[in-house]
């Protein structure tokens, strides 16, 4: 897995919790 990958994951799942 890239970084990359990782890091745009991680804002979509802080993206939502803070929705």
């Amino acid at each position: 897995m890239l970084p990359v990958n990782l890091t745009q994951g991680q804002k979509e799942l802080r993206l939502q919790i803070n929705l």
